[in-house]
């Protein structure tokens, strides 16, 4: 990935709002469920919900991936501050 990607990617991560997005997602899955709009409108709420989910979906494997790494260097950190039980 290039430096203007990753740095775009980043800048879109640090801006997501989780919480907005869902309540988004609630309300357009509430409008389809009730099946009262139009053919066109449905289709173009259905796109933006599988947009909003794809969205919501990597900005959470991106916090899982995370996660995984700070737990991991946690890990590593205790293990060097362990003393070593040497027998003398």
């Amino acid at each position: 990935m290039k430096k203007d990607q990753a740095a775009k990617k980043n800048n879109a991560t640090a801006t997501f709002d989780l919480e907005a997005s869902l309540k988004a997602l609630e309300e357009l899955t509430g409008a389809l469920e009730k099946g009262n709009l139009p053919l066109a409108e449905g289709l173009a709420s259905f796109e933006k919900g599988m947009q909003i989910y794809q969205e919501c979906a990597a900005y959470l494997a991106q916090a899982e991936q995370k996660i995984k790494v700070l737990a991991d260097t946690l890990q590593t950190s205790e293990l060097k501050s362990e003393p070593t039980n040497s027998i003398d």
